[in-house]
């Protein structure tokens, strides 16, 4: 049961993660390999407020978010002057460079000894020590976050990055301005990792940078990639299936020295599988489909005069 538990706590934690790189690639087509390095800055920014400046657990999240925010709007500024293959090359420089900087920030983040002693939430004076409490926490928080993702991606500012993915420039021609959107998108999903970092750090109680390298940003999108991108039931359901494999895996007869490198094969081939039958995912959708790539349609979809 305990494991069920762990399990359904880590999966709901992903599901955010998820969420947070669904917004960029699956609806804007902006293909970040940084989401791990956000991921960290928002676990470490809620560790090191409870552990140092002894923050309960709401303004630590809080705090995390608003950092979060700042950290993805300073990297969004020059990196999104690029584009295409070039983005992914500049957010992969970046997860290096934020990786670094726990790595070797000692005074700060403890370096590769990490935070240790970081403590359960706390309310009224009531502290969640058991992990069922702590599942119904994350479960309403991924809640939460779902239903605020589902409901942005509705609205004029959810349909202008949806043709953004499509074409940019034409989305320019109609007077709406791309960048700004870019880069407010790319804050947007910084704060939701930044959720998710907060929920991981106060549920393992201990945090390192060999929890945020470039290895959890390439999982982190093979879980929508898995999904389907632009598919918000995709995100999760990738997210069961990809956490769900290694906990399958354990029960076959292999020698714990295999298993791991067997556990990438798997995830490897299961990727290039789809790629190959249903490039858009379990639950993807044709995006091209919906948005043309034509000044009248566009207009049509953003909606006559409407602002973003």
């Amino acid at each position: 049961m305990e494991l069920l538990i762990g399990f359904a706590i880590l999966a709901c934690i992903y599901i955010i993660l998820a969420s947070s790189l669904n917004i960029l690639i699956g609806y804007t087509g902006i293909f970040s390999m940084a989401q791990a390095a956000v991921f960290g800055v928002g676990a470490y920014a809620a560790a090191l407020l409870e552990t140092k400046l002894t923050w309960g657990f709401i303004p630590s999240l809080i705090g995390a978010i608003v950092i979060a925010g700042v950290i993805s709007a300073i990297m969004a500024f020059p990196s999104l002057g690029v584009s295409g293959d070039y983005f992914i090359v500049a957010s992969f420089g970046l997860q290096m460079l934020i990786h670094t900087l726990f790595m070797n920030l000692d005074g700060l983040t403890n370096g590769p000894a990490g935070v240790q002693r970081i403590p359960r939430p706390e309310f009224f004076g009531y502290q969640l020590n058991s992990d069922i409490e702590y599942l119904i926490l994350t479960i309403l928080l991924t809640a939460i976050v779902l239903w605020f993702l589902v409901g942005i991606s509705k609205t004029g500012f959810g349909r202008v990055l949806r043709a953004i993915k499509e074409d940019e420039t034409v989305v320019q021609s109609l007077g709406k301005s791309a960048k700004r959107s870019k880069i407010t998108v790319t804050v947007l999903s910084g704060c939701v990792a930044a959720v998710a970092g907060s929920i991981y750090a106060n549920y393992v109680t201990y945090i390192s940078p060999a929890s945020f390298t470039i290895h959890e940003s390439i999982f982190i999108a093979q879980l929508i990639i898995l999904g389907g991108l632009g598919s918000w039931r995709g995100a999760t359901i990738g997210t069961i299936i990809l956490l769900g494999l290694p906990e399958v895996l354990k029960f076959l007869p292999i020698s714990e020295t295999y298993a791991a490198p067997l556990r990438q094969v798997f995830f490897g081939l299961l990727i290039i599988g789809f790629m190959i039958l249903r490039p858009q995912g379990i639950f993807g959708t044709n995006m091209a489909k919906k948005i043309k790539i034509k000044d009248s349609n566009i207009t049509a979809e953003l909606g006559e005069g409407e602002k973003a």
